[in-house]
């Protein structure tokens, strides 16, 4: 069995590492407010807006150290290599309602691995 999603990966820690050049980088400036609120020491939940779907994960992943996983639209996992690297950016598919009903039936996988990686914090 291969590692956990929730596990540290150097790979993926480099290119986060990349990632928050990119961040900084798109933006003149870049404001997190509230982050005091943010409890620590326990699992946490995140729910972006959406504004854009590559620029909402990059601003959350860059918060701070703590060690995130996403959900993203299933469609996006078709294919091998696409699931490949999505998984190895710690991204779980997640079926939507707008897909069609029989697909949302197919998110238990998904739902049950979202619980694991909340226990792990």
């Amino acid at each position: 069995m291969g590692k956990k999603i929730y596990e540290d990966n150097w790979w993926y820690n480099r290119l986060k590492f990349l990632a928050g050049f990119y961040i900084r980088g798109a933006f003149c400036r870049l404001k997190y407010t509230g982050l005091d609120r943010i409890p620590r020491g326990g699992a946490l939940l995140y729910a972006p807006n959406h504004c854009n779907g590559l620029m909402d994960p990059l601003a959350v992943v860059n918060i701070d150290d703590e060690k995130k996983v996403f959900v993203a639209r299933a469609d996006i996992f078709d294919g091998k290599k696409a699931s490949k690297f999505l998984s190895f950016l710690k991204m779980l598919p997640i079926n939507r309602m707008r897909d069609g009903f029989k697909t949302v039936t197919r998110a238990e996988d998904t739902i049950t691995k979202c619980i694991e990686v909340m226990a792990h914090k």
